[in-house]
């Protein structure tokens, strides 16, 4: 479980139309990474247990996503082989074979059609 945790001092962009930011913020996000509330100034304490992060100068836009992703992979941890330093090399061998690339391809165009808007 990760350790809840608190923005304080940030400044919030709210991506509406005009642009408008909020300053002098805190944000309360719980062990599970959901955000549970969102104040303006000294209005919003922080619980007790919650890591304070001091924020100052920093903006923050609530409801991103992190857009970088790989499309070969469905976002699940990956098996330990595949991260055991020990099979390092005879992993890397195997997704520059012919064999490897060809799956890597596969796997990515599946995933693009099926978890991807195509416009």
């Amino acid at each position: 479980m990760a350790t809840p945790f608190a923005l304080t001092n940030t400044t919030v962009v709210t991506g509406d139309r005009d642009g408008s930011t909020i300053a002098d913020s805190t944000i309360l996000v719980d062990a599970a990474g959901v955000i549970e509330r969102v104040d303006a100034g000294e209005a919003l304490p922080v619980p007790a247990g919650y890591r304070r992060i001091d924020a100052a100068g920093k903006y923050v836009a609530p409801g991103l996503i992190n857009a970088h992703a790989h499309l070969f992979s469905d976002g699940k941890p990956l098996p330990s082989i595949l991260t055991n330093e020990a099979m390092e090399g005879a992993v890397s061998a195997f997704f520059h074979s012919p064999f490897g690339k060809t799956m890597v391809k596969r796997r990515a165009k599946s995933n693009i059609l099926t978890n991807c808007i195509l416009v």
